[in-house]
C-alpha cells in the first residue's frame, strides 16, 4: 500500500508532497472482486460419494469491472496503485478488455449463454482426493462444498434436540436459516449470526445442484 501524501523534513521546513489523481470524464470507476474457486465433486448427485474432483482454472486472481468491460489482475497488480480510503487508484496502465471479448472469469458476471459460458472455461480434474470443507457466500446464500454428512442443524428453539441431515456434500442454505440456528459438520461450526435475521423464522429449505 501506498499513501497519497508524502513529506520530508530539509533543514527546519516540511515539505508536504500531495498526489493529485486525474481521469478522463468518459472513464468509469470499476467495482473490483477477488476471485474463489473451489473444489467440486464430479457428481453431485445427492447419495453419491465420488473422491473424483475439479476445480475452475482461474486465469487472475483479482477482477476489475465496468459497465461494459473488464480487467483482470493479480496481487503484484494492485500493489503497484496508491490506495486512498477503500479505492485503489492506478497510475500504471494495465489491459482492459471488453465484455464481448469473452474471458472465463467475465461470462458469469455478464451473464453470458449458457454454450459461451461452457467454452470459456478449463477445469482441472482431481482423483483419490479428500479436499477440505469451504464456503462461498452471496447476500443472500452460503456455499457448503465438500462438507461430511449427515451435518446436524441446531437452532434455539429445539437445541437439545438437534436435527441430522442427509444431504450431499455441496448445498446452499439461505442466511435467514441462520439466524437462530447453527450448522454442525463434524468438528465444524457454521455459526448463527442475528445480522441473518429477518421478519420471521422461516422452514429450513437446502438446495441441491444435481448434475
Amino acid at each position: 500500500m501506498k499513501a497519497a501524501v508524502d513529506y520530508n523534513c530539509i533543514n527546519n521546513d516540511v515539505i508536504l508532497q500531495i498526489s493529485l489523481f486525474t481521469h478522463s470524464y468518459l472513464e468509469e470507476p470499476c467495482q473490483s472482486f477477488e476471485l474463489k474457486s473451489v473444489y467440486i465433486p464430479y457428481s453431485l448427485n445427492p447419495g453419491t460419494d465420488s473422491e473424483t474432483y475439479t476445480k475452475l482454472k482461474l486465469t487472475k486472481k483479482y477482477i476489475a469491472l465496468g459497465s461494459a468491460t473488464y480487467a483482470l489482475l493479480d496481487r503484484s497488480d494492485l500493489d503497484k496503485y496508491f490506495v486512498l480510503e477503500n479505492k485503489y487508484l492506478c497510475t500504471n496502465s494495465f489491459l482492459v478488455q471488453q465484455s464481448t471479448d469473452h474471458m472465463c472469469e467475465s461470462t458469469i458476471y455478464f451473464n453470458m449463454s449458457p454454450e459461451i459460458v461452457k467454452n470459456s472455461y478449463t477445469f482441472e480434474t482431481f482423483t483419490d482426493f479428500q479436499p477440505p470443507p469451504e464456503t462461498l457466500e452471496t447476500e443472500t446464500k452460503v456455499l457448503l462444498a465438500n462438507v461430511e454428512t449427515p451435518w446436524r442443524f441446531n437452532c434455539d428453539q429445539d437445541k437439545y434436540v438437534p436435527q441430522d441431515l442427509v444431504g450431499g456434500k455441496y448445498a446452499m442454505i439461505s442466511k435467514e436459516h441462520l439466524c437462530h440456528c447453527e450448522v454442525s459438520i463434524q468438528d465444524i461450526v457454521l455459526p448463527c449470526s442475528l445480522q441473518y435475521c429477518g421478519g420471521e423464522v422461516k422452514l429450513l429449505l437446502l438446495t441441491y445442484t444435481v448434475n
